[in-house]
């Protein structure tokens, strides 16, 4: 499946629904068993980071398997001291992300512009969907590094330690700047609070 994978990049790429928890410890990427063990364990965590950033499941589709090809690319430079694959593949992913945006740079511009539609607490009950989706249409309106800090820490579960090592940043530095990003979040997010501020 790998090799058919890598010569046809579409293939086997679904969301699956966040909670999905595939069970094996992957930390090399020296066969074309492990990349596939990767994939299996990493794609759906990948993907859904990737769909909130940008909210088109095609593009990000497109995106993860570029990073997965990337780091089968260049598996050779992956080193397990400095950083766990789950990282790597990552910071991988990022920066293919960052790719697609340098490319997109006047679509997403657009994109920045547009109006809010509703107005929520985030602090509130998020028990509608359309409340979640809400919310994350508005953190595309944050910088890059917010972005990134909100969505790996709230919605895909990495611990700050983690967080810290894709992003390069010391663990308290990190820990702070989650709990900026949260703020100004909150700010976009409710214009009675922002009125205050």
């Amino acid at each position: 499946m790998v090799e058919q994978w890598i010569e046809n990049p579409c293939v086997g790429s679904s969301i699956l629904p966040p909670g999905t928890i595939m069970n094996t410890k992957v930390n090399q990427l020296k066969t074309a068993s492990d990349l596939e063990n990767a994939f299996n364990e990493w794609n759906n965590t990948l993907l859904r980071y990737t769909y909130a950033r940008l909210g088109r499941k095609q593009i990000a589709e497109e995106i993860v398997q570029d990073a997965f090809v990337k780091a089968w690319r260049y598996r050779e430079s992956f080193d397990p001291k400095k950083a766990s694959l789950k990282s790597w593949l990552f910071i991988i992913t990022i920066n293919t992300l960052r790719d697609h945006f340098r490319k997109t740079k006047n679509k997403r511009e657009s994109e920045l512009h547009e109006n809010f539609k509703d107005s929520t607490d985030i602090k509130g009950d998020y028990e509608t969907d359309e409340k979640i989706d809400f919310v994350f249409k508005q953190i595309r309106h944050l910088n890059e590094r917010d972005q990134n800090l909100i969505i790996l820490h709230y919605r895909e579960d990495l611990s700050i330690e983690e967080i810290s090592s894709v992003m390069k940043m010391k663990y308290s530095a990190t820990k702070t700047a989650i709990h900026r990003a949260m703020n100004k979040l909150k700010v976009i997010c409710n214009p009675v609070t922002k009125a205050k501020n």
